[in-house]
């Protein structure tokens, strides 16, 4: 709420318009001559509350024809477009697409505390959810029409459920992670060498259980249960000869040859 407010009385920045018109463009017409090198999934969020009237475009102009020969020509069809056509009222435009932005960036913060409980309880959740609450630039930027805090919000989740599959792989959270990958890849290009960076996340993959397996106790995986032989290190010499059989089970009725000897 804060960033938003914040931004609504602020100036539109260097790339905004381009990211602006691209969006209304590749969402309501399909047409991707515009910013194409930045995947258009973000941008039809940002421009689901700009209608397909909401902009007067001259689809006549020659810089716009000759944007696909010239790519700096994307810059001038912005400005003639948002600036230069009286009846296009580019702050509101903005301030609309801002405000799904502004969605975007809260859920950024739901997604890492959810991770941040997992991985540490509540006291984890709460402090993390505090830093980015009062991180200056994620209250800066949040808002802004660009792909990054997008890009964040994926990223995240990928990492999340990239936990639970090195935990444990199933259809499900398999199918989620390939899923969570294709939508990365539809927000920002760089998510290619983000990929490289899941390896180096595989500490995560060990939860309290595999810890504690780690320093010597007994652990299975959920659904399984451990067997005689599989209880850790820390049992005695005689309950592992219990266990393998080699001695009948002890208890109060146990007969063994040196009870019958203690007897005589």
């Amino acid at each position: 709420v804060l960033s938003y407010s914040a931004v609504r009385t602020k100036s539109a920045t260097y790339d905004e318009p381009l990211h602006l018109l691209s969006a209304w463009l590749q969402l309501h017409f399909s047409e991707f001559r515009l910013d194409f090198e930045n995947p258009p999934l973000s941008k039809y969020f940002a421009s689901i509350p700009n209608g397909a009237d909401a902009i007067l475009f001259n689809t006549a102009d020659p810089n716009f024809k000759a944007v696909t020969s010239d790519l700096y020509r994307e810059w001038d069809v912005t400005r003639d477009t948002l600036y230069f056509t009286p009846i296009n009222d580019s702050i509101s435009l903005l301030n609309r697409a801002r405000f799904m932005m502004a969605i975007l960036a809260m859920g950024l913060g739901v997604m890492l505390t959810i991770w941040a409980w997992q991985l540490g309880g509540p006291v984890a959740a709460m402090i993390a959810c505090t830093l980015f609450a009062f991180d200056p630039n994620l209250l800066g930027h949040g808002s802004l029409l660009k792909n990054d805090v997008p890009f964040s919000l994926v990223m995240i989740a990928i990492f999340c459920v990239f936990m639970h599959v090195g935990r444990r792989l199933t259809w499900r959270n398999g199918l989620l992670l390939c899923l969570l990958i294709g939508l990365a890849m539809s927000t920002k290009f760089s998510a290619l060498l983000r990929g490289a960076a899941l390896p180096a996340r595989a500490p995560v993959w060990r939860g309290p259980a595999q810890v504690r397996a780690g320093r010597g106790q007994a652990w299975a995986p959920p659904g399984q249960e451990l067997g005689p032989t599989q209880q850790g290190p820390t049992r005695s010499r005689s309950s592992r000869r219990y266990a393998d059989g080699s001695c009948s089970s002890p208890g109060p009725l146990a007969t063994t040859p040196g009870h019958q000897r203690s007897r005589a």
